[in-house]
């Protein structure tokens, strides 16, 4: 039976989800999930928010559909979708301890690299590196839906202008939570509770969305991409911090 609690809880914390991945254009999943599952099934959160947040991930190219780099979007959809089928297929056999210290490290490590290069004025990455990471971020998002820092991390180096930024991301995120959300239909795990939840992400959506977009526009660009790096350290320190306890 859902309350009006669990559906107060969920309204709160679903809209400053919402609120928080239009304003930056990634992490509102992550951080909804982690709040929610505190209180909430787990399993039902998180095929809740896969749809929820494959509403939002359209929200957000609509409203960065200008500025989009299709040309990233062609150069990385690929691998990403493959490797997100990859881990959905491997997900029986992996173990999420193992998984969120490496992503863990993996992210820490590549935002303080990415500091001291913004520092230094030195090259990003190489190639090789960045299709490796757009991979893996796939198979990670696909079997336990916390692969998304790995993308984002790659794309906040090749795209400089927020907009385009949270556009760009937004395509390669709906392609991969749309997807869930449409093999979790086929496998009926979506309950009548379920919908209701979705319903009220989806009033929430509107509001959300359009405030947090209005915000990203007015705040400088430096201020959006150092908020990009520090969220994904914070990020990454949750996942070791969770790996741990």
């Amino acid at each position: 039976m859902i309350t009006g609690s669990d559906l107060l809880l969920f309204s709160v914390v679903v809209f400053c989800g919402i609120f928080l991945q239009s304003v930056i254009g990634f992490g509102g999943n992550f951080f909804s999930v982690g709040l929610l599952a505190l209180w909430l099934p787990v399993h039902e959160v998180i095929i809740v928010l896969a749809a929820v947040f494959a509403l939002n991930n359209l929200a957000l190219i609509w409203l960065n559909s200008k500025n989009i780099a299709w040309s990233e979007i062609k150069s990385s959809l690929l691998i990403v979708l493959a490797g997100a089928v990859l881990g959905a297929m491997m997900f029986p056999q992996l173990n999420a301890m193992v998984i969120n210290i490496a992503l863990g490290v993996t992210i820490i490590g590549m935002n303080i690299l990415q500091l001291v290069h913004n520092r230094s004025n030195q090259r990003s990455m190489n190639s090789a590196l960045q299709f490796g990471l757009l991979g893996g971020g796939g198979v990670i998002q696909g079997a336990i839906g916390t692969g998304g820092p790995l993308i984002v991390s790659v794309l906040s180096q090749r795209i400089l202008l927020p907009s385009s930024f949270r556009g760009t991301v937004n395509v390669l995120l709906f392609c991969i939570n749309g997807g869930r959300t449409l093999l979790y239909a086929a496998q009926g795990l979506y309950q009548p509770s379920s919908w209701r939840f979705i319903g009220v992400g989806a009033i929430l959506l509107v509001i959300a969305s359009l405030s947090g977009h209005l915000l990203a526009n007015r705040l400088p660009d430096r201020l959006l991409r150092m908020g990009v790096t520090y969220f994904l350290l914070l990020i990454g320190f949750v996942l070791l911090l969770k790996s741990v306890i």
